[in-house]
């Protein structure tokens, strides 16, 4: 990763067993510490519940400080 070095464990969906993100278990670095036992899930491979995409809006692009964990 461009972050650093990260062990990492995918994510599944229990419904379909589509892989669609990855959860962080070990971050090597001091300073990558807070990414442990946080999600990432790839937006475009998850529906909501009525099976549409969802969208990104203004605010999906607007990241917390690391301050506010």
């Amino acid at each position: 990763m461009m972050t650093g070095v990260h062990t990492v464990v995918d994510t599944f969906c229990v419904r379909c067993s589509a892989l669609v993100g990855w959860r962080y278990e070990i971050a090597h670095e001091k300073s990558q510490k807070y990414k442990e036992g946080r999600f990432i899930l790839e937006r475009f491979k998850v529906l909501g519940p009525d099976g549409s995409a969802y969208s990104m809006g203004q605010e999906d692009y607007v990241s917390g400080s690391e301050d506010e964990v």
